[in-house]
Order: C-alpha cells, then sequence, then structure tokens
C-alpha cells in the first residue's frame, strides 16, 4: 500500500522537475553580474536570464552578448517545457520572447547565434525551415520568437524592425564557485523602510518641518542618509522630471552605494509600484558613454542591466531608470514622451 502511494507520486515529482529545473532554484554559480531575483534561472549548465525590456532581436543578441552571454538556445523538448512553463507560470506580460535561432546568414538554413546547426525546432507549421520563398516576406523574417500565445510555437519575425520590439531570453554559463567569480551576495541595508503615511497633509511634524514643500503627485516621502526623498507616481520625461526636482531645490536622486541601492528597490517594492520604474539622475548626454549625475560628478557606482549604460553605445538614450521588477538600470530617451515615467526627486537637507 504504501509503496504503491510512493511510486504514484514519481510521476508527479518528475513533472515538478520538469518545469522548474529542481526543487531550489540554485543560482550559486550563475555570474555574479546576474541579479538573484526571480527573473534568473538555474536551467543545467546555463542561467537563464528573463528580460522584460522590449528589443528587436537585433539588439537583444547584443545585449546579451555583451554581457558574455547570447540568446537562449533550445537543444531540445526539456527545454523548451522549461522555459515555456516558467514563463506562463510568472504570468509574463509579452506575448512574445525572442530565442536565438536565426537564417539571417542564409535563408531557410537556421542556426543558432554561435553557429551551430538547429538539431530541434518547435515551429508553428509554415514558419521557420518551412516558410521560404514561396511567402512573399520569408526573405525579411530571419530570426525566431517563442509566442506563448500559441503553446510557446516558434515563428520567424525581421530582426530589426521597430514593429518586432519583444522580451528576450539570454543565457550565460555557469562558473564553479572554486573560480574567481564568487557568487554575487547582497547585503540589505540596516534602514528600516518607515510606513509612510498617504498624503503629505498627515506626515509627522519633523518631516513636514524638514522637507521641502510637497508637489501633490508625490505619493511618499522618506528620510535617507541626511536626504529627503520623495518618489513620485506622476509620469515625465526624464528632462521634464529633473526640471521638476531642480525647481524644488533638488535633483534627481542619485545612488552611490549597493546599500542605497537596496534602500531604494526595496522602498519601490514595499509601495508595489503601479510604474515600471523610476527615473534617477544618472545620465551621459553631454558625452557618450560618460555617465554623470546631473551635478556634474561621475557615476562611480552602477546597477546596470547586462548592455545598458556604459555598455550601451545608443547616442539617443542617455538617461537612466531603475526597474521596479528586478532594480536594474537602463538608459532611455530623455525627452521622448512614449518613455514617461514615475520618477525620484532628491534633497539634501
Amino acid at each position: 500500500m504504501v509503496k504503491t502511494a510512493v511510486m504514484s507520486l514519481v510521476p508527479l515529482v518528475l513533472g515538478f522537475v520538469t518545469v522548474y529545473g529542481s526543487l531550489v532554484d540554485d543560482l550559486r554559480d550563475c555570474l555574479p553580474f546576474l541579479p538573484r531575483t526571480q527573473y534568473v534561472k538555474s536551467y543545467n549548465d546555463v542561467c537563464l536570464f528573463l528580460l522584460k525590456r522590449k528589443l528587436t532581436w537585433n539588439d537583444a543578441q547584443s545585449n546579451c552578448s555583451s554581457g558574455g552571454g547570447r540568446l537562449v538556445q533550445i537543444q531540445y523538448q526539456a527545454k523548451q517545457d522549461f522555459l515555456y512553463n516558467t514563463l506562463t507560470a510568472m504570468k509574463w506580460t509579452d506575448w512574445g520572447v525572442w530565442i536565438g535561432a536565426t537564417d539571417h546568414d542564409s535563408e531557410g538554413t537556421w542556426k543558432w547565434t554561435d553557429g551551430t546547426n538547429l538539431t530541434y525546432g518547435f515551429w508553428h507549421p509554415g514558419e521557420g525551415p518551412a516558410h521560404g520563398f514561396l511567402f512573399s516576406k520569408a526573405g525579411f523574417e530571419d530570426c525566431a520568437l517563442m509566442r506563448l500565445d500559441d503553446s510557446g510555437r516558434w515563428r520567424d519575425y525581421d530582426c530589426g524592425s521597430i514593429l518586432h520590439h519583444h522580451t528576450s531570453v539570454c543565457e550565460y554559463q555557469k562558473v564553479k564557485e572554486s573560480t574567481s567569480y564568487p557568487p554575487k551576495t547582497t547585503t540589505l541595508p540596516t534602514t528600516t523602510v518607515p510606513t509612510i503615511p498617504s498624503s503629505p497633509s498627515t506626515l509627522s511634524t519633523t518631516v513636514r518641518q524638514t522637507c521641502p514643500s510637497f508637489h501633490p503627485e508625490a505619493s511618499l516621502v522618506q528620510y535617507y542618509k541626511k536626504s529627503c526623498l520623495r518618489f513620485v507616481i506622476g509620469d515625465k520625461s526624464w528632462n521634464d522630471a529633473n526640471a521638476e526636482c531642480i525647481s524644488q531645490g533638488g535633483l534627481l536622486l542619485q545612488i552611490h552605494s549597493q546599500q542605497d541601492q537596496d534602500f531604494v528597490y526595496q522602498s519601490l517594492k514595499s509601495l508595489r509600484w503601479s510604474d515600471a520604474g523610476a527615473w534617477i539622475g544618472a545620465t551621459d548626454r553631454d558625452g557618450e558613454g560618460h555617465w554623470t549625475w546631473t551635478d556634474g560628478s561621475p557615476v562611480n557606482y552602477g546597477h546596470w542591466n547586462p548592455g545598458e549604460g556604459s555598455y550601451h553605445n545608443t547616442t539617443n538614450e542617455n538617461c537612466a531608470m531603475i526597474n521596479v521588477d528586478d532594480g536594474m538600470w537602463y538608459d532611455y530617451n530623455c525627452g521622448s514622451v512614449i518613455y514617461n515615467q514615475a520618477y525620484i526627486c532628491q534633497y539634501r537637507l
């Protein structure tokens, strides 16, 4: 009876392992710069970084390779199932995810980005190798996208078109703990995130007397290291957010250490921040690749997503945002209305 019951659990356990890779997601052998969050998954000899920022396939591959990785390679059904089930379990917000298959070097000859041939595919009928010149646009659709709305099947799309911006998955080879790359550990700050009243009028007397006048859009104010931090949920471009902070005697937030980073990220998470992120004061608009704070001081600490910031020499993306999902920094256009975000002002006391 007991043996029968135990044996009946085996398929259930094996199914769980197939979906989640292991009962405990062990990230010890992942590269140190990868964040230890729900967006990094361990799978066999690689670490998978699930990226929510929407890019073209070309930019997504460049983003992965800048950190020593590549767009994910799916060589067999078990890995396909793992990735698809992981993304659907996370309620992934995009219906498409770029993977590393492409035939841009030779139409109909599909390879991974490292040049190896595809020996496995999960193509939608008529896509991939079967999507030849009988179809008028086949010669321009050279990069593979996993469609979550099609049971994870792959389809081919244009690699560089602005019409096809999607999320992506990078994969990085694991390193052993015995190498010179110890696992990254994060020490949470000792500063306690206080419970903040819902409106400026109900703030404590000390805060009301010390911090400058509050804009009606301010949702939160906190003391931190002799500064008043004001979290604002109103959407603005980086330029407008910076101007608004300056107009009240402050500046967009500066983050100088891991402790500062952890405090800000934990504050955003505790607020259940509704926006994708918040503008901070880092910019390279005065010199591409030379990141400074708005007061002209250099950015000596950074928490950039791989391929962003100093590694992302794109002339029209010159201002930094902290992402609320993973805490990483991303660079975006400073003035475009399509990138309007919440922001954080800092007032030094």
